[in-house]
């Protein structure tokens, strides 16, 4: 069933449809883009990039965190 080449998706045991076959491929040459664009980049940039994607991830979590403490008749 999860075999190599298998037509079954494993988690929603159903056959792959067109759209999920263009999308991978889609998905695949986007990931091939962006593993050249980060090899492209200086070690000043990749850590610059790490920073801020630190930074935007603690403003994610900061976020969440604020909400979570909110009482629930506040939230939407």
């Amino acid at each position: 069933m999860g075999c190599k080449g298998s037509r079954v998706q494993i988690s929603a045991l159903r056959p792959i449809s067109v759209v999920d076959a263009v999308e991978s491929k889609l998905a695949q040459q986007l990931r091939q883009e962006l593993i050249a664009a980060t090899q492209a980049l200086t070690p000043e940039q990749r850590l610059d990039a790490f920073l801020e994607h630190c930074q935007l991830m603690t403003e994610l979590y900061e976020a969440g965190r604020r909400l979570r403490a909110e009482p629930d008749s506040k939230r939407p």
